[in-house]
Parts: C-alpha cells; sequence; structure tokens
C-alpha cells in the first residue's frame, strides 16, 4: 500500500499541475487576443489617418513610405481598398493570404500565425481636390477711398445718414457657391503587422507551458523511479529472506543427510547381498530388490539435501559450454534430446560440475514433463551472456507458480522430492546468473539460464 502511495503522490501532481498550466494557457490565449484587438486598433487607426492625408487615389510609392514610416511598429504591408473589396492600392508586392483578408469586414482582424491582418473603417483617400477654374468675381467695380463708386456708377451714393437697421440676420450672400472638386471615393486601409506585444505574451505562455510540461514529467518520472526503487528494495528484501531460510533448511538438511548417510550405506549393501543370495527365489528377490530400490531413492535424496546445503566458493575454470551439455544429456535418453550448439561460445568461466548437473536437473525435469515429447536445448551467446534454453512440451508451467517451484521441496510430480529446481537455481546464483521458468511459444516450458561473463 505504501509503494502505491508513492507512485499515485508524483502522478497527482503532474495531474494537477498540467491542469492548472491548461488553464492558465486558454487565459493567456484570451488575453492576447485582447492585446491583439488592442495592438491592431491603435496601428490601424494611425495608419489610417497616414492616408487620409495622400492624394486620391493613394498611389503604391506613397502607401510604401507609410510602412516605412510604420516600420518600428511591426508595420509590413499596407493595401488600399474598395467598398466593393478590390484592392486600389498596395505598398509592394501582395504576401499570401491578401485575398482572404480583403474580405473582413471594416473593423475586423485576423491572426495568421506570428502575422496578424487588420481592416480599418471606411475613410476618405485624401483631401477633396482644388477647382482649377479661376474664382469667379461677382463683388462688381471697386469702391473709391470716399466710399463713392468710380466714375460712371449711376446708382446714387449711399447715405450714411440713415440709422443703421435692427436686423440681426446675416447679411444675404447671393453669390453662388464655388465650384468643387469631385466627391471622394471612401476605402478601407488593410495592414499586415507583426504583433510585438502578442509574440512576447505568446512566448512567455510558451515557456511557462514547456516548463509546466517538464516538470510534470519529472514528477511522472521520479514516482516510475520510486516505484522501480521499491520493487527493486522488495525483491531484494524477498530473495533476503528466501537465502536466509534456504541457509536454515541447508544447515538442518546437511546434519540430516550426514547422519542418514552411513545407515543408508550400510542398509543397501546389505540387502543387495540378499538380493544376489535369493536367486533360486524370485519372490523373496523382488521383495528385497524393492530394499535396495528404496535405499537408492534415499541416498539420492540425501545426496540432493547435501547439494542444497553447499554454498561458498566455486571452482571456475575456462570451459566449453557445448561439451559440458553434451556430457550432461549424454546419461539420460538420447534420442529425445536435441541440443543446438550452432551460436555457443568456445569458452566460458564455469564450474563444470555443477554447471553440468544444473543442465541434467532440467533436462530430467523437461523429459519427464514432456511423456515422450523431445527436448530441446539451446546454448548461444546474446549480449555478453551465456545462454542455455531448455524447452521441453509438456502442458507448461503455469503463471502463479514460475517462481514457487523454485522453492525447496515444491513440485508437481507425485513422486519428486522438489529440490533439483531449487539446487539448480542456487548454483546459477552463484555463477552470478539467472534462471527463469517461461511459457514457450506453441506451449510447454522454457527455462533459460543467463550467466554473465566473469
Amino acid at each position: 500500500m505504501a509503494r502505491w502511495l508513492v507512485v499515485a503522490l508524483p502522478g497527482v501532481g503532474a495531474l494537477v499541475m498540467l491542469l492548472v498550466l491548461s488553464l492558465g494557457w486558454v487565459q493567456t490565449r484570451n488575453s492576447a487576443d485582447l492585446i491583439l484587438r488592442g495592438e491592431a486598433a491603435l496601428l490601424v487607426e494611425r495608419v489610417g489617418r497616414s492616408v487620409r492625408e495622400l492624394p486620391a487615389p493613394p498611389t503604391d510609392d506613397a502607401l510604401r513610405s507609410v510602412v516605412d514610416a510604420e516600420a518600428r511598429a511591426g508595420l509590413l504591408f499596407v493595401a488600399a481598398v474598395g467598398q466593393d473589396g478590390v484592392v486600389i492600392g498596395r505598398s509592394g508586392l501582395a504576401p499570401s493570404g491578401l485575398e482572404e483578408a480583403a474580405a473582413l469586414r471594416p473593423g475586423d482582424f485576423r491572426r495568421d500565425g506570428n502575422r496578424a491582418w487588420a481592416r480599418s473603417q471606411r475613410l476618405g483617400a485624401g483631401p477633396p481636390r482644388e477647382d482649377s477654374r479661376p474664382p469667379r468675381d461677382d463683388a462688381g467695380p471697386a469702391r473709391r477711398e470716399d466710399g463713392r463708386r468710380p466714375h460712371g456708377d449711376a446708382r446714387p451714393p449711399r447715405d450714411d445718414t440713415r440709422p443703421p437697421r435692427d436686423d440681426r440676420r446675416p447679411p444675404r450672400d447671393d453669390r453662388p457657391p464655388p465650384p468643387q472638386g469631385p466627391r471622394q471615393p471612401e476605402v478601407s486601409v488593410l495592414i499586415l503587422f507583426e504583433p510585438h506585444l502578442v509574440g512576447q505574451v505568446d512566448r512567455a505562455g510558451r515557456a511557462t507551458l514547456l516548463a509546466g510540461v517538464l516538470g510534470a514529467l519529472g514528477l511522472l518520472l521520479l514516482g516510475a523511479l520510486a516505484n522501480r526503487l521499491l520493487r527493486r528494495n522488495e525483491e531484494a528484501m524477498r530473495r533476503l529472506e528466501q537465502e536466509r531460510r534456504l541457509a536454515s533448511l541447508g544447515t538442518m538438511s546437511a546434519v540430516v543427510a550426514h547422519e542418514l548417510r552411513n545407515p543408508l550405506a550400510a542398509l543397501k549393501g546389505h540387502a543387495q547381498l540378499l538380493v544376489e543370495s535369493l536367486e533360486s527365489q524370485p519372490r523373496e528377490k523382488a521383495q528385497a530388490q524393492r530394499v535396495v530400490d528404496a535405499a537408492w531413492q534415499l541416498e539420492r535424496l540425501s545426496g540432493s539435501l547435501l547439494d542444497l546445503a553447499r554454498t561458498g566458493t566455486l571452482a571456475r575454470e575456462e570451459a566449453s559450454p557445448a561439451s559440458l551439455v553434451a556430457a550432461a544429456v549424454a546419461p539420460l535418453d538420447p534420442s529425445r534430446v536435441r541440443v543446438d550448439e550452432s551460436r555457443a561460445p568456445a569458452r566460458w568461466s564455469l564450474d563444470p560440475l555443477r554447471f553440468q548437473q544444473v543442465v541434467t536437473n532440467l533436462v530430467e525435469n523437461g523429459l519427464q514433463a514432456a511423456a515422450d515429447g523431445p527436448v530441446e536445448v539451446r546454448v548461444a551467446e546474446e549480449g555478453g551472456h551465456l545462454v542455455i534454453d531448455v524447452r521441453d512440451h509438456g502442458p507448461g508451467v503455469p503463471d502463479a507458480d514460475r517462481e514457487r517451484i523454485f522453492e525447496p521441496f515444491v513440485t508437481t510430480r507425485s513422486r519428486g522430492v522438489g529440490l533439483g529446481l531449487a539446487v539448480a537455481r542456487q548454483v546459477v546464483v552463484l555463477h552470478g546468473g539467472t534462471l527463469l521458468a517461461l511459457g514457450a511459444p506453441g506451449g510447454g516450458a522454457l527455462f533459460r539460464i543467463e550467466i554473465p561473463a566473469a
């Protein structure tokens, strides 16, 4: 429970961190849109004032000068768009996306990666054109300095003695209005710019998001590392307990086997003499032979107990693994054992006698499990390890029993003792290797030995 709690806490922390970062990223994007809208509105207003002062229709060179003036603000391109959405002037070559941007409504904007388009409200393209015709003079001839009209004017002189008229209405101007130039067409300004402030906000948001994701991954890796270390610790504690039990069992087994060895030898010897003396009495001879067989079984059991109790250093030497395997399977049924040594190394550091004992135990188990089926033995070098595979075509080993079968006195056979696999694993561990029970493809059991180079 404690291990799963240690693993779950970093995972929950990483999940919460990612959730907070996601919400923060959404808020950052919303803030960036607001900043972009304000930056676009300010820039398009300044560009609109500049374009409004240009002669109508604005020329490409004039629009290019506007771009140069606002280049520090990120302005890249300016176009004048008519009411029908047709571009009537631009500051340079048309960038990609101009046709789609020209369809924007006045006052709208659109983000295009690291750039943005914005279109202003409709405005006049420039000041009214001046009339080239000379002004009309409807004021008549000028008066003299004394207020009288020049000679030849038939109208009577002005009588300045009359009281002023109490009329506050402005004097009526009957002169016709001066002629005006043609009415200027309304245009909109379309700009392409780099939003500097939005870029800074985006970079800061991405940096924060990346740092958060890396932090979350770090938490997950920390949880995975903690889980692995805890599992290794549990495995080490389990092996230490198993070794302690095996050591106690080995000590007891050594005492029992030593005490049984001499009586068994005497029992077997006298039983064999009895069998030889009963040649003329078949019934009694068969009964005496059963005593001899039982003595042999007890002797083998005592030998297995002594093998289990044997610990300490190995008598390692450079030997041929293929030759040791051949010697180990020779006393068994050669017709049912197939050995593949095509990839076997020439020499390996092993304890020859104890290594042969391991191979013999595994092959005997395979022959007993497979009934009449073959047992395949493969000797190879893979990744700097000596690999011995012993495969049978029997019922296989259930997943739940693949570790349990290596414990002493655990067996699936009715007449088995349950020490062969325990002794085999102990010898392999003394070599610094591993012995595992696996499932073979197509059925059967596969026992794999891996011993690293010394």
